[in-house]
């Protein structure tokens, strides 16, 4: 492939069925014939793909310090630092990805649960309504808001419960 249009593509496809040991071999034959931040960012996959995480997140870094707007690059590394229970940066990067569209709606969803977790249900339900709106049928989603809507409403009377431990 001598197209870097369509050499990134076949490596987004590779990437999207896992076939790692493919786009390992494509991402070295391909070095130099696409821009170095799309070849930084797929051995960041391949990393991620090895499981060596703090291996993918540096790969990731490295490409947000070229092109600090990489969305894929910014979704992979507030994933993996979400996986790792740093929370507020994972937060801060989700925001940062989804300022670049199409909304990804993993992404999306994944911030939702974080805000979720923080006890923030309004932003939550916000978050699982946009990946609602990006793909309607997304039951995921849907289960999610049901769950931050629910905790919204409900309410907890401390007093009463101190009454009632006494």
């Amino acid at each position: 492939v001598n197209d870097p249009m369509q050499a990134a593509a076949l490596l987004h496809v590779l990437e999207r069925r896992g076939d790692v040991d493919r786009l390992r071999a494509e991402v070295d034959k391909l070095e130099g014939k696409i821009p170095s931040v799309e070849s930084l960012y797929f051995r960041g996959r391949i990393k991620e793909f090895d499981r060596d995480v703090l291996g993918a997140i540096g790969a990731y870094d490295e490409v947000l310090a070229i092109d600090a707007a990489h969305p894929e690059a910014l979704f992979r590394l507030a994933y993996n630092v979400d996986l790792r229970g740093e929370d507020e940066e994972a937060r801060e990067l989700y925001e940062r990805a989804l300022m670049h569209p199409p909304v990804n709606e993993a992404c999306v969803i994944n911030l939702g649960i974080l805000y979720e977790d923080m006890g923030n249900y309004r932003r939550a339900m916000q978050c699982f309504d946009l990946a609602l709106q990006a793909q309607p049928n997304n039951q995921r989603a849907r289960m999610y808001r049901r769950d931050a809507a629910a905790a919204l409403n409900m309410y907890y009377d401390e007093e009463h419960a101190r009454d009632l431990a006494k």
